[in-house]
């Protein structure tokens, strides 16, 4: 696929500017157990396959969830971006229609990146709203790509008919990490240290 073709898919993805970059290439594997699990989902990207990737925050879950979904579409699929919260807030807007918010969204796509998942407020209604698009998917064979803090079991524990569904149309991947963004936060102010240099004195 050219660029100008790619460029067209993003933009209709509605992926962030800040993510927009996002590629396996360019992460940041600072440790084997990260570079395996970068491999791993490489693999899975090639073989078209869903994916659930969870871990702690700032361990790069977005930027692999998004270097996925440019693999897919790469391959040929439209895909979109939304932020779990995001999403059930136009539920909410729409006054709880599920139905319609979930149709605009999937209209046309072959893959959905659902990012942040458990990060919205653990509401009956978030996780009714939730399940309904996960279903959707499910029942229509989607592709989904989803990040999260929560772990399998903790999955389970916030909507268990949710991490079934996933279970079946996704392969789980942890990461392990530290914080990226305190990492580089920290980088950046041992070079900033190093860069000034004592005052010279006058006799």
């Amino acid at each position: 696929m050219d660029s100008e073709r790619l460029a067209e898919r993003m933009e209709s993805a509605e992926i962030p500017k800040r993510y927009s970059g996002c590629r396996f290439e360019n992460f940041d594997a600072y440790t084997p157990k990260l570079a395996r699990s970068v491999a791993v989902l490489r693999q899975l990207s090639s073989e078209l396959r869903g994916v659930v990737i969870f871990g702690p925050v700032g361990c790069g879950k977005t930027h692999l969830s998004l270097a996925s979904l440019v693999s897919l579409m790469l391959a040929g699929m439209w895909g979109r971006f939304i932020g779990a919260a995001d999403y059930v807030h136009r539920v909410q807007s729409a006054f709880g229609n599920a139905k319609e918010i979930t149709g605009e969204i999937l209209d046309g796509l072959h893959v959905l990146l659902l990012d942040d998942l458990g990060a919205e407020r653990g509401t009956e209604s978030a996780r009714a709203s939730l399940l309904y698009l996960v279903d959707q998917l499910y029942c229509a064979k989607k592709r989904i790509i989803v990040t999260s803090n929560l772990k399998a079991k903790e999955l389970y524990n916030f909507e268990p008919r949710l991490a079934s569904r996933l279970g079946e149309m996704s392969a789980f991947v942890e990461l392990d990490g530290e914080d990226y963004r305190l990492r580089n936060a920290a980088q950046r102010q041992k070079a900033d240290r190093c860069k000034i240099t004592p005052a010279k004195t006058v006799n």
